[in-house]
């Protein structure tokens, strides 16, 4: 009898210990389910927010700041192709005041390397590249990106000059404020 009563005991603390821990694995899995895990997103992202200052079926150009620094930015939604990656960008800046520039020029080129960073948004693939707003007044901008590796032939430029008095309306409605082009003398 008392053999009965042992394993009649042993048997239902076995059981007792299983339920408790199934339980807690439950808990665990419900707990688990319940937790939404937020991925890290890209300071990019801020920018599919806005409205962009130029648009076209390659590029997306936006100014804005992102940690306090004007920055230009291009945004190219989808893979870049070698040319791309590979291929420098202009930047042609007509200052608004004149004396800046040299004799015979109208602007004053600011080339740069792609410096194409990938970023992903809604299980989409974006690249951008940036570079510093340049410190002067500026009155217009033309912008592209040359040919493969050093040719000096154009592979993709906007299509028409950028005004300052045109692009800042965009700038504001995005919340911006970009002072080198909001300026009235």
């Amino acid at each position: 009898m008392k053999i009965k009563l042992s394993i009649c005991f042993s048997l239902i603390l076995m059981i007792s210990i299983f339920l408790f821990n199934g339980c807690k694995e439950i808990d665990k899995e419900e707990k688990r389910e319940k937790e939404v895990v937020k991925p890290k997103l890209s300071p990019y992202v801020k920018l599919l927010e806005k409205t962009p200052i130029y648009n076209d079926s390659i590029y997306s150009i936006y100014i804005t700041s992102i940690n306090n620094k004007d920055k230009i930015y291009y945004v190219k939604k989808g893979e870049l192709s070698e040319v791309q990656k590979n291929s420098k960008f202009f930047l042609h800046v007509y200052p608004v005041d004149k004396s800046l520039l040299k004799e015979k020029t109208s602007n004053l080129a600011f080339d740069f390397k792609n410096n194409a960073v990938k970023f992903m948004f809604n299980n989409e693939v974006y690249y951008v590249s940036q570079t510093d707003v340049p410190d002067l007044y500026i009155d217009k901008i033309n912008t592209g990106q040359y040919g493969y590796n050093g040719d000096p032939a154009i592979n993709w430029r906007i299509k028409s000059i950028l005004r300052s008095k045109k692009i800042l309306p965009i700038i504001k409605q995005n919340g911006d404020r970009i002072y080198l082009l909001d300026y009235d003398f």
